[in-house]
């Protein structure tokens, strides 16, 4: 008995260490190359190691089991959350320091920036979340993935905008 519990906590603790080196290793690779962005990637790693373990405290299959993956959803959110409002506000102050009519211009590609870091951070909670999870966090799971999946197609629609500004075909940009 006390040797297959041994290897249940081994299972646990691998499964742990994967869910945090696959979520900072997602967002680190496919994110901004900047280091307030890897800043808010390792501490999505911190964040999946500390609420993978209080997760495990739980019985899996029970109500605290599944309120418990809820809430490590939600606590997988706050990294790309708080690397958003970062890039918000940055782009607010470039915005500010600019004129309205290079605003304009320049408003698609800082756009661009803000939803470029916060794709990857949410794909990253999404993967780590899977391997934590399981089934049971694949409702928030795909809660998480679909926001990463509208993060990035809303990326894509504004650098098309941005290019449509840039070769000014502003025919194009009525149609995006």
């Amino acid at each position: 008995m006390a040797l297959m519990a041994r290897g249940t906590t081994r299972l646990r603790a691998a499964r742990l260490c994967l869910a945090a080196l696959v979520a900072v290793a997602t967002a680190i690779t496919l994110g901004p190359d900047d280091s307030g962005y890897q800043s808010y990637a390792l501490g999505l790693a911190a964040l999946v190691l500390l609420g993978g373990w209080i997760r495990s405290q739980t019985d899996e299959a029970g109500l605290a089991g599944r309120i418990a993956t809820g809430a490590l959803g939600v606590l997988l959110l706050a990294p790309a959350v708080g690397i958003r409002v970062s890039k918000v506000s940055e782009a607010s102050f470039v915005l500010d320091q600019t004129s309205p009519h290079l605003a304009v211009f320049n408003l698609p590609e800082i756009a661009a920036g803000v939803v470029q870091a916060t794709g990857p951070m949410m794909l990253g909670a999404g993967l780590a979340l899977i391997i934590l999870g399981g089934r049971l966090g694949g409702t928030v799971m795909g809660a998480i993935l679909g926001g990463a999946t509208g993060a990035w197609a809303g990326q894509t629609l504004t650098m098309q905008v941005g290019r449509a500004f840039g070769a000014e075909h502003f025919d194009e940009v009525v149609m995006l």
